[in-house]
């Protein structure tokens, strides 16, 4: 039978041209098989293969065979149907089609220009994104990609200074030009040019506020941090202000005892634009009579409280050991967890 059907991943597929397709077959009979009747097809069933292959298999034996076909000279993406009379395997074909998206913005003074590819064909695709001056070609930035599959992206983000801006003028033409490692369809790769102008200074990023009056600062060991609640505000030269919760990530927090300092960060396209902290406080959650930790009440918190009392040398957690509630840790607890544990009508606080 045939249980999978590739190709090379560095292959460049060429319309017109042979590609190599690798076919895995399998042995799960009783005899040997010399040759298999392999036929392979395209999506609109013309038939590209149909052949006998020496497989020389033996029961229980696999063997990947190769099968060269011939591309369409149209360059499309396909896909190669491989079967035999016990089994079907498919696998996608195509050139690799690469599509360029641009955003250009300014954040604290600062000018930058995001680029996104994007390979809507099915061939992995490595390259570099190539930045360059629209009127004499001098090249300012080059960034490489490699492995985008398919409908998968890649993106870059470019700061573009002030001293690329040339005498003294307020803007700038750059060409944007994709070259990549595989053929695209008539051989053509994005390229794109782009206008951006100097930012105006009077309206820049001066910080970032946290307003933690309605978030949740206090949490329980184990517990999962929650941001809700919390706003962060952008605070600008020219005295604007503006809601840039949904900008910010929050880091910092773990599930342990103690305070903890939460770094938030205003994030843009991958870029951190300013960052602030505040304070949250992590408690042991206490489980009244659970004097050992072990996540249950037994007669082994009574004797390891009873050690406790008599100053044996144990540890215990003294939140779960006050069971009266009165903030102290004596007898009196030792006495009523007793009552607890025999089931007798008094409750741990």
């Amino acid at each position: 039978m045939i249980e999978n059907v590739t190709y090379a991943d560095t292959e460049i597929l060429v319309p017109g041209e042979k590609l190599t397709l690798q076919v895995s077959t399998a042995n799960y009979g009783t005899s040997y098989v010399e040759n298999m009747h392999i036929t392979v097809k395209n999506a609109a069933q013309n038939v590209l293969f149909d052949d006998n292959v020496n497989v020389k298999l033996f029961p229980g034996n696999k063997k990947t065979v190769s099968i060269d076909v011939t591309l369409p000279k149209a360059a499309s993406s396909d896909v190669y149907i491989v079967t035999n009379e016990y089994s079907t395997a498919n696998v996608e074909i195509g050139l690799a089609e690469l599509k360029m998206e641009q955003v250009k913005y300014s954040a604290a003074g600062k000018n930058f220009l995001a680029i996104k590819v994007t390979n809507e064909g099915f061939e992995t695709a490595s390259g570099k994104i190539q930045i360059s001056d629209y009127d004499d070609g001098t090249k300012y930035f080059s960034k490489v990609f490699n492995g985008i599959k398919y409908m998968k992206s890649f993106q870059a983000v470019f700061e573009i200074k002030d001293s690329l801006f040339k005498n003294g003028e307020d803007k700038i033409q750059l060409n944007i030009d994709i070259v990549s490692d595989k053929k695209t369809r008539n051989n053509i790769l994005p390229s794109d040019s782009v206008v951006l102008y100097k930012p105006k200074v009077a309206h820049t990023l001066q910080k970032i506020k946290a307003d933690i009056s309605g978030a949740k600062t206090l949490f329980y060991e184990n517990e999962e941090f929650s941001s809700e609640g919390v706003m962060v505000w952008a605070e600008y030269s020219d005295g604007y202000s503006e809601d840039v919760t949904g900008y910010c990530s929050f880091a910092g927090y773990d599930r342990t005892v103690g305070e903890k300092n939460i770094i938030v960060k205003f994030v843009k396209d991958d870029i951190v634009l300013a960052e602030t902290s505040y304070s949250v406080t992590v408690k042991s959650k206490v489980v009244p009579g659970d004097i050992n930790d072990d996540g249950k009440v037994d007669i082994r918190d009574a004797i390891r409280l009873a050690k406790y009392l008599a100053k044996e040398n144990v540890e215990i957690n003294l939140s779960n050991a006050n069971v009266n509630g009165d903030d102290k840790v004596d007898v009196r607890d030792l006495i009523r967890l007793k009552k607890y544990l025999a089931k007798m009508p008094v409750e741990l606080i």
